[in-house]
């Protein structure tokens, strides 16, 4: 039987996953955490401020906050004191700083995360740029109510792939009867999903081929590099076939 820690207190997960205002309350997370540790209280998530290291996926992430506050940089000094959401890479000086500054001890697994929300201050420290974008994406299914439980969350997935989906056969079909413009923004839509559920790979690449004009290759670049910058990895359409043909 799944089992949680709660208020240090180990608790079946029916239980766990009632959403009620009492210690017992959690989120439903997708997928599943490694570590929930529910503690008492709350806070209204509208409004605050998202701090990000000055990085690639932690500017991503900011983006993924459900806040309607301000993103800016910041310099991981004395600022995390103030209420917002902080988001950094623990192997930069800032990422350290917060994760001493919120007591997180970071998972030391490539694409794992720790995260604290207490009272209106919230950090999101990766392992890696991607696990830093993880948690975020864990802090928008906790605030998905606008309201966020106290708690401190820990995870990191034990295959890097976390699960794929088609291009060629899925995304394709999501810009059917749009521009070339339009096809690009709905895949992008698309990406942006996968991420949410935290799936980070693509299959079925098969309509780019070596004769494709500029545009579309600039299509493909841009997306392709879109995908990337999230932490999806590309799987590009390789098979091998054997025929046996008679011929009377």
């Amino acid at each position: 039987m799944l089992r949680f820690i709660a208020a240090g207190l180990v608790i079946p997960a029916g239980l766990a996953l009632c959403r009620a205002g009492t210690l017992w309350a959690r989120p439903v997370l997708q997928p599943e955490v490694k570590e929930y540790v529910q503690e008492a209280g709350s806070f209204g998530a509208q409004g605050l401020p998202v701090r990000y290291q000055n990085q690639r996926q932690c500017r991503i992430a900011a983006d993924e906050i459900p806040s309607s506050g301000a993103r800016e940089t910041f310099a991981g000094t004395d600022e995390c004191s103030t209420p917002g959401v902080y988001i950094a890479v623990v192997g930069s000086p800032i990422g350290q700083r917060l994760a001493d500054a919120f007591s997180l001890k970071v998972p030391d697994r490539p694409q794992g995360y720790a995260l604290a929300a207490r009272n209106g201050r919230v950090a999101i420290v990766g392992h890696d740029p991607f696990g830093a974008l993880y948690g975020a994406e864990t802090f928008r299914q906790m605030a998905v109510d606008g309201t966020v439980e106290n708690a401190v969350v820990r995870d990191w997935p034990d295959i890097l792939t976390r699960g794929a989906l088609s291009v060629g056969r899925g995304l394709w079909q999501l810009g059917n009867g749009e521009t070339q413009t339009g096809r690009l923004a709905r895949m992008k839509s698309g990406f942006d999903e996968m991420v949410r559920h935290k799936l980070n790979a693509v299959t079925d690449i098969y309509r780019i081929s070596l004769s494709v004009g500029e545009d579309e290759a600039r299509f493909w670049h841009e997306l392709l590099t879109y995908a990337t910058d999230r932490g999806i990895w590309i799987d590009e359409y390789v098979y091998t076939a054997l025929w046996y043909r008679c011929n009377k």
